[in-house]
Order: C-alpha cells, then structure tokens, then sequence
C-alpha cells in the first residue's frame, strides 16, 4: 500500500504542478511528458485531455523528438489511452555501455585474459538462461490492457473498504464501477461485495443473481462468501439453495464450505444438524482450527447449551488440535459465569497470562462483567489491578466499557485512574467516557478537573452541549439551592442552548410540591409544547408528585406513561442481546 500511496501523491502533485505552470505562462525547454510509475498513469488516464496535449506539442519541434511526436499524436487520437508505449531508460542499459568503453582490446589467445574472457562468456550465458516461466509472465503482464489494470486498483481500493468494515462506502464505489465505460466489475469484485455485512439475505441473493446474468461465472470463493454470509444471518432455506447449485457445479466443495455448514445450522438452532456436521467434519479428517471451536461454543451459547460449550473445552483443550484465541477464551468465561462456576473461571483465566489471547481486552471485560453480577469483590480487583498493570492492549471500546463497568459498581476511583492511563497512552477520549468523567467531577465538585476535561474537548473537537450541562444542573439542584439553579438556566439561555428531557427532570427535583406547584406545572406545559417526551425518570417523579398533591388521575396517566416506556426499553434490551 506504500507503493500505491506514493504513486498517487505523485500523480496528483505532477498534475498540480503543471497547472501552476500553465497559469503562470512558464516555458519549458524540455518535453512536460514525465516518465511515472504504471499505476500513476493509471490514475492520471481521465485527465490526458486533447488540450494538454497541445500544450506538450508545443515543446516537440526538435528533430531528435520527431518519434516521441508521432508517439504523442497517436495517444492524441485517442485520448483515452495511456502513456504505456514511453518507457524510462534503465540504468542497466547505461552502465553496460560504459562497460563496453572502459573494456580493452582483445588479445592473442593462449594468454591469462583468454581464459577471463571465456570465464565472462560462460557467465553471460548463464545470465540469457533465464526461466521460461518468469518470460511467460513479463509477457502476460505487457500484454494486461491498461482497463484491466485500473479494475485491479479499483478492486484493491473496494477490497480496503471491505476490510475496514465500511459497508455503505464499499456499495457506493462499487455501484460508480457499474457506471463505468470501459470496463465492469469482474468475478473479484463480485467475491468482495458477497463478503459484505448487509442487513439482509435478499441483498445478498440480488447481487448473486446480478452477478451471473452479467455472466460472470462463480467459483468457489464466490460461494465461499456468500454461504458464509447467509450463514451469519442463519438462513438456512437460501444456504440450502446455494449449496444444492453448488453441488451441481464443477467446483469443489472446500472445508471453508464445511465450516459455514455449521455455523449456519448453529446459528438457526438446529443444534443435532451442526453436531452432523461436525462428526463428518471430523470423519473427512478436515483441519480442526480454532474457527471451528469458537463456531460450536458460540452456538451452544445463544441457545443456552452452557454445559455443551464448556464440554468442548473440555473435551478438545487437553488435545493440540485445539489453540484458543481471545474469543475462545471469552465463550468459555462465559459458559462458566452462567454455570455460576467462579473459581473454574479464575483458575482459567489465570491460564490466559500464558498465551497471547492476554493482550486482547474483550476476556478480560468479559470477566470484570461476571465477577460484577457475582459481587466477587477480591477476585474483581485483582482482575483490575492486571489491567492497570500489566501490558494488556486496551482499545477505545476496552476504555469505555471497564470504566462503565467500574462506575456501576462503584470504583469512582479507578475509573479516574483508567481515565489518566487512557489520557497518558494518547487514546481520544469518546463521547460517552467525557460524559461519564463529568458526571463525576461534577458530583464531587472537582471544577479544576472539569476545566482540564474541557480542554481536551476543545483539542478534540467535542461539543460541550446539553447532554454535558445537565452533570453541572444536577450539581446544582441537589444542593437545594434555587438561586444557583436560576442562575444557571440563564447561563443556558445566552449561550442558547435548549433543555431536553434530562434537564426537565432535574428541574421537577428543584421544586417543592406543596409550595410551587405552579411551577411543576409550567414546567411540565413547557415541555409538551417543545414536543418533548419525557423519560421513565420523569414520569416516575411526576406521579409521585401527582400522589402527592392528591391528583389521583393524572398520577395514574403519569404511571402508564411510566409503564409503556418501561416495556419499550426492555423489548429493545432484549434486542441488542440477542444481536
């Protein structure tokens, strides 16, 4: 990729150069033909324009030029072709002339530079008896069309897309390859876009059946990709169809095919099927990877089959066959923190330190999770301390999430101590860490760290809204001093910033029922007006409030309000799980 990188910088710089030349009405005495890398021309194709190349004319009077002008007159016939007839001189050429100069006479044979020279000879042959093959190749490269090239970059910049998850960036670039005129998208891009995350198993079908009406013949890669896309999504009615076309077709059935058999299977619930799957697995005497390990330990855990997914452990650590990565390692702590079997969990994870799963955080996040359910406090802040000690790769997400983990059982302290080791490994902070560090310092009054936070925000850019003002309002309503509350909202008001949700439940905590009713009530109007919704803490405080005046009615209108978004968030709880 550095060569690519190069090259394009180049290109692009060449081009801005001459355009700076042109402004200027600059001359040249030499020829503005620059000799580039293949690649560059590649990219540089759409813009050899007729009018450049009457610019370049201009320097081409010489008779010594006349063949390079008849070159340029070709390429000005058709404008789309590349400067691939230009070849740069080699250095290798030069230095043999200089050779042939600095070589003396030949003398009478019989002499000690006869024997040199037949040494030389016997050398230069060896050097003409190069292998077939690497000619073979010189010469299908050459013979590659400059379309076929710029569909491999093409590819290769779609394939870069795929590989960083970007999944609507891939699909646009691949339909502007659809509009192009020289040449469509092959078989490779086809493998790439069937690899895809997409939502739905139609997708996949329509760019599968696209694809071969365009007559673009899968392989063997191609239905690599698609079954194991159909087979994350556990749609086992399309998989079968796929598969069945495949069995018709001439290709192989690769143990890659295998594997998605019994991922799909697993992911479905058909749990007798995957074991088929794997005896045959077993049978055919497939390689046994860790794949195929974490696939039936992940199936087993989606449906609750705990016991199952420990047994494979069990049954296949002991064996050589079985190398665990870190997400073997989390299916197993998780198996045994819903088996309730702690000290197996511990004595596991202790095993971890011996091989490079350690470095990864997702096991060790997994286990700060069971031993919080568990209150296992000892064995929580042993885990803690390996964290903060020990050289173990803690990405954004690990940041995050161990010091959400820590906040809700109530580490204030090593939160801010994970918030100073993020801080001092230059990790950027997330929107989601700044409002949970405010939350803090705003709770124990630490202005001081609440004005540092604030310039790491502005270094990155991060706006400190609303969300971030109510850690500061709560600060103020729960000293009960209304004064600092008044003063506070109209702090809001010149910086014209609006309240939410958050902020109108605060403020219901800033009055007394029994005495300033007329101001829950304001608020409350307020707030429907904007159109706003309350939450689940709104209305919980609301009805109480309700109850408390002695409004039966509206308390109960309060309380089902309460109810239906209580439900709502648990059906979307339940969603996120099981995704």
């Amino acid at each position: 990729y550095k060569r690519q990188v190069s090259t394009q910088s180049t290109g692009l710089f060449l081009m801005a150069f001459s355009h700076i030349f042109k402004r200027l009405n600059l001359s040249s005495t030499k020829p503005s033909i620059v000799f580039l890398p293949t690649r560059t021309r590649l990219l540089l194709r759409p813009f050899t324009t007729e009018q450049h190349l009457n610019s370049t004319e201009q320097h081409l009077n010489s008779t010594e030029q006349q063949k390079t002008k008849k070159k340029l007159t070709s390429i000005k016939k058709s404008p789309q072709k590349t400067f691939k007839n230009f070849k740069q001189p080699s250095l290798k050429n030069k230095k043999k002339k200089l050779k042939s100069k600095e070589e003396p006479q030949e003398l009478p044979s019989g002499t000690q530079t006869d024997v040199a020279a037949n040494q030389d000879e016997t050398a230069f042959s060896e050097k003409q008896e190069k292998p077939q093959k690497e000619k073979s190749q010189k010469e299908k490269r050459r013979k590659i069309s400059p379309a076929k090239r710029l569909l491999r970059l093409y590819n290769l910049r779609l394939s870069s897309l795929s590989f960083l998850q970007n999944t609507t960036a891939a699909l646009s670039y691949f339909n502007k390859m659809k509009e192009f005129k020289y040449y469509k998208p092959n078989l490779t891009s086809y493998n790439i876009v069937l690899s895809l995350n997409l939502p739905r198993a139609e997708d996949y079908m329509q760019y599968f059946s696209e694809m071969k009406s365009l007559g673009v013949k899968p392989r063997t890669p191609t239905y690599e990709a698609i079954l194991r896309s159909l087979a994350t999504l556990g749609d086992t009615k399309r998989y079968e169809q796929i598969l069945q076309e495949l069995e018709e077709s001439d290709d192989l059935i690769s143990p890659e095919i295998f594997k998605t058999m019994m991922l799909c299977y697993g992911t479905a619930g058909d749990m007798r099927t995957m074991e088929i799957i794997f005896e045959q697995y077993k049978k055919y005497k497939l390689p046994l990877e860790t794949e195929v390990f974490n696939n039936l330990m992940q199936s087993y855990l989606r449906y609750g089959h705990n016991s199952k997914a420990f047994g494979i452990w069990e049954d296949y650590k002991p064996t050589n066959e079985f190398v665990p990565d870190s997400l073997s390692y989390c299916c197993v702590f998780q198996a045994l923190g819903n088996l309730d079997n702690v000290e197996k969990l511990m004595e596991i994870y202790e095993e971890i330190f011996q091989t490079k799963a350690y470095k990864s955080v997702v096991p060790h996040a997994v286990v700060i999770n069971i031993l919080l359910k568990n209150q296992d406090k000892d064995n929580f802040e042993r885990v803690i301390g390996y964290l903060l000690d020990r050289d173990i790769e803690i990405t954004l997400w690990g940041y995050g999430y161990i010091m959400y983990c820590l906040f809700q059982g109530g580490y204030v302290t090593k939160v801010e101590q994970f918030y100073d080791k993020m801080i001092k490994k230059r990790v950027p902070p997330t929107r989601d860490v700044f409002l949970l560090m405010m939350s803090i310092y705003a709770r124990q009054n630490k202005m001081d760290q609440i004005k540092a936070m604030k310039k790491v925000m502005k270094q990155l850019k991060e706006p400190f809204d609303i969300e971030f003002e109510n850690c500061l309002l709560a600060v103020a309503v729960t000293s009960g001093n209304k004064e600092e509350v008044q003063q506070f909202l109209k702090k809001l008001e010149e910086k014209k910033i609006s309240l939410n949700e958050e902020s109108y439940t605060w403020l219901l905590h800033a009055y007394d029922p029994a005495t300033e009713m007329d101001q829950i009530l304001r608020l409350v109007k307020e707030m429907e007006d904007r159109g706003l919704k309350g939450n689940a803490s709104f209305y919980d405080k609301l009805s109480r409030i309700y109850e408390q005046v002695g409004d039966t009615q509206k308390a109960q209108q309060a309380k089902d309000m309460l109810n239906s978004i209580v439900s709502a968030n648990n059906e979307q709880r339940d969603q996120e799980e099981d995704r």
